[in-house]
């Protein structure tokens, strides 16, 4: 179909994902900007790290061996942030 028989909806659409697109991207960024700014530094308990990672206190326990930002402490979990951070963007 040629430009002059386009849909005009087509273009309407076109516009919207690019306004979509645009959004997300901002939010993404500010959300980043956010959390690595956020001063939290060094170690946290599981629940703070599992409400970071989006992820329940259960599956951080359970997968704590294979983490590599899961540190125990006096017989207690602690997570470190930093770690977390660089885990995730390896990801």
């Amino acid at each position: 179909m040629s430009e002059a028989g386009k849909n005009p909806f087509d273009a309407l659409l076109d516009q919207i994902r690019l306004i979509v697109r645009e959004v997300i991207h901002e939010e993404l960024t500010a959300n980043s900007d956010a959390i690595q700014c956020d001063g939290d530094a060094g170690l946290v308990n599981a629940e703070k790290a599992a409400q970071y990672l989006c992820v329940s206190r259960a599956w951080l326990y359970k997968n704590a061996n294979r983490l590599p930002f899961a540190k125990k402490v006096g017989g207690a979990r602690r997570f470190d942030m930093q770690e977390m951070r660089r885990w995730l963007k390896g990801r």
